[in-house]
């Protein structure tokens, strides 16, 4: 009767256990609001090393595809040609273009859905794509190669691996020096996402 009595008890234990666990919130952020403080833009990157300091980029040294943080739709389409898709981007009022060949998209900088739109704020890659920054590196190129390429580069890890590498620019904003180009890396160190981005800060404001 004792050893069914125990028996009894650790099944209870485990079921109270398994039942905490599944209680547990998922460990992704749901996306934050377009008036967020710039606390709350830095969450949505899931890393900080924006934060770290002054880098050597501006919006006339980088480019992706040709494209430069602050450019006109009129260039964008002198380099692109038409997008595939226009939409806005979620929780913003920014409007995001959309290449599917590339499988690139540019996003126009705008505080209110009543503004016309102004110059390029962000543009991003996704694996796979042909499209290279002005220094050559583009998706499927090794984190050794971009280490080669960029002065001053941070690399975010996950159990001394790097996951990330930051390059940032010369314009402090926010509590942020920007514009920054984000490289994600896979298990294999291969670039697999390409960003540059002004981190949702008017272009015509930036070097």
């Amino acid at each position: 009767m004792k050893i069914k009595i125990g028996l009894l008890s650790c099944a209870a234990v485990c079921l109270i256990l398994s039942g905490c666990v599944s209680a547990k919130p998922n460990k992704f952020e749901q996306p934050t609001p377009a008036n967020s403080t710039s606390n709350e833009k830095i969450e949505e990157t899931k890393t900080r090393p924006i934060e770290r300091g002054p880098g050597p980029l501006t919006k006339e040294n980088t480019s992706i595809g040709g494209v430069h943080i602050g450019d006109s739709q009129d260039k964008v389409k002198a380099l692109l040609g038409e997008p595939s898709k226009k939409s806005q981007v979620h929780s913003t009022p920014e409007i995001e273009w959309y290449y599917e060949k590339e499988n690139m998209g540019v996003r126009f900088y705008r505080t209110s859905e009543k503004e016309p739109l102004g110059g390029v704020e962000s543009i991003i890659l996704h694996s796979p794509s042909t499209i290279k920054t002005n220094t050559n590196i583009g998706i499927g190129d090794s984190g050794d190669k971009l280490l080669k390429s960029y002065e001053k580069v941070e690399i975010s890890k996950d159990k001394e691996k790097p996951t990330g590498y930051w390059v940032t620019g010369s314009t402090y904003t926010e509590n942020v020096y920007h514009p920054y180009l984000m490289f994600r890396v896979d298990e294999n160190n291969v670039i697999q996402d390409i960003e540059l981005s002004n981190y949702l800060i008017d272009p015509a404001k930036t070097k």
